[in-house]
């Protein structure tokens, strides 16, 4: 028997719908049944907020318990990851904090609860978590405590959704350059690759073969394709990101559990997509529970420096995103405006970060930061508004606001459509661009190359926006919350918003 709790942290302002932090409310929960005796796992939805969880709970545990939670996730070193394996197996640990990356290929049978920090993404995602706890056929608890954003919000109010809706069809993109080079490289390693594998393997393979052996990593001779490198293909891709080159982050100075005068130590890893993000100089780097400061970023060296530092706030970024299309593949009418496929180029920079206190999340300061852009090409959807329409709505000042919160609240409610979650994809709302030449509001994946979400949004591109306009309008706030049309991933900070002007222009779109 399993009793599944939906726990939907309370209301702090009414006026802007700001809820108790869902963190918070996790750890408490977890603090409470790790003290009771109760073995919990919790799972988090990113790196910084496992180690805020797993600092919260250890805070909150009498000294005799502190020990016996672990964080775990992407980052850390194999030695690191592989230790606290052993203490979870082992029934030493009775908790541990983790990314999904404890979510599957584990039976660890005497867990008896999972508590969830906010919904994972996908139903197919909730189910594999709270089925993490009660493999020993024991009695188990699952708690999914809400966030404040509009997905999670929605399934607080239809919690039959958890339970009645199938599970998601994973969707995958095979012609994905990245993905494709992949496979010929290691399928060539393995056996000489054939003008016929192209029947099993793909015309995305076999253009992908011919960019290898212009590369030289895969030669001709008698007719196949033999792998032409001494080291073998499979190490050096990586299966869990796409996110490029990896860094090493080493600390120096007086780190925990560290004795006086220790050297450097390697203490985790970043993917090149991440680093600039959350290690830029300046950053704050939470590892294990504790805090270390950015000193350095050495892009040569593809390494990270980190200090010690006993500090009371956190870091966000600020982002700004440039975007042109490279190939419209397909165009819908929907009513006057039209909802296009296809690929795009984005530039994201890192321009900035915020110093917030922990706790209250209040602004200490806004420091700016001169950091190159990082640049891919990915699949995306977007729709274009006619200056007829817009002519019609006299949004006037208002207008970029309100494509703003439009983009916002359709990147928050394309999971229900589409296997993914709004970390998998981003968004840009502009009232001109260049590319289309009037209003835009493009949805593009975080993926180079697409993961297969775009064509899915494009085929339920109406039911999409019906479903967006719909959350916004159901929200009780007045001027636009979390609940609606703000995002804890904006890079403009959620600056400038319109929540009446997304409803009037979702409405006069969809009239």
């Amino acid at each position: 028997e399993r009793t599944t709790a939906l726990w939907n942290p309370a209301l702090v302002d009414e006026e802007s719908g700001r809820r108790r932090s869902a963190l918070s409310g996790a750890s408490e929960i977890a603090a409470g049944l790790i003290a009771e005796g109760f073995r919990t796992i919790v799972f988090t939805r990113g790196r910084k907020s496992t180690e805020l969880v797993y600092k919260a709970i250890s805070d909150r545990l009498p000294e005799d318990l502190k020990d016996s939670v672990a964080p775990y996730r992407a980052g850390y070193t194999p030695t690191q990851r592989r230790q606290v394996e052993q203490k979870l197996f082992g029934g030493e640990l009775a908790g541990v904090v983790a990314t999904n990356a404890l979510e599957l290929g584990i039976d660890v049978g005497g867990l008896d609860a999972a508590v969830i920090v906010t919904f994972p993404g996908t139903l197919a995602a909730f189910r594999q978590q709270t089925g993490r706890a009660g493999r020993a056929r024991q009695e188990s608890l699952a708690a999914l405590v809400a966030g404040e954003d509009a997905l999670d919000q929605y399934l607080m109010s239809h919690p039959d959704e958890l339970f009645s809706r199938p599970s998601e069809v994973v969707v995958i993109n095979p012609d994905n350059p990245q993905v494709a080079e992949a496979h010929a490289a290691c399928a060539a390693y393995e056996l000489p690759l054939h003008l016929e594998d192209r029947e099993i393997l793909g015309a995305s393979v076999e253009e992908a073969a011919n960019r290898l052996v212009q590369a030289g990593h895969l030669r001709l001779k008698e007719g196949r394709l033999f792998w032409g490198r001494r080291q073998r293909p499979a190490p050096s891709i990586d299966i869990r990101s796409s996110g490029g080159a990896t860094y090493t982050i080493i600390a120096s100075g007086r780190a925990p559990g560290r004795p006086p005068g220790a050297g450097a130590t390697l203490i985790g890893t970043l993917d090149e997509a991440r680093v600039y993000r959350d290690a830029h100089v300046g950053a704050i780097y939470l590892h294990q529970g504790d805090s270390y400061l950015v000193r350095s970023l050495d892009t040569g060296l593809k390494q990270v420096s980190v200090s010690p530092a006993h500090v009371d706030y956190y870091t966000q970024t600020r982002q700004e995103t440039d975007l042109q299309v490279v190939d419209d593949l397909a165009t819908v009418q929907m009513g006057e405006a039209r909802l296009h496929l296809g690929m795009v180029e984005v530039a994201n920079q890192v321009v900035g970060y915020q110093r917030r206190k922990l706790g209250s999340r209040d602004l200490i300061d806004t420091i700016d930061l001169d950091i190159p852009a990082s640049i891919m090409t990915t699949a995306a959807v977007w729709l274009t508004v006619p200056e007829t329409q817009l002519a019609r709505l006299l949004l006037g000042p208002d207008l970029l606001g309100a494509l703003h919160a439009a983009e916002h609240a359709g990147i928050a409610m394309l999971p229900l459509m589409a296997v993914c979650d709004r970390w998998d994809i981003g968004g840009l709302s502009t009232n001109w661009h260049p590319s289309t030449g009037t209003a835009t509001i493009f949805i593009y994946e975080a993926y180079p190359g697409g993961a297969g979400i775009s064509p899915v949004a494009f085929e339920r591109g109406r039911r999409h926006w019906l479903a967006t306009v719909e959350a916004i309008e159901r929200c009780p706030c007045s001027t636009g919350c979390p609940s609606c049309v703000q995002s804890p991933k904006c890079g403009n900070l959620n600056e400038p918003l319109s929540k009446s002007g997304a409803v009037r222009l979702l409405r006069e779109i969809l009239r």
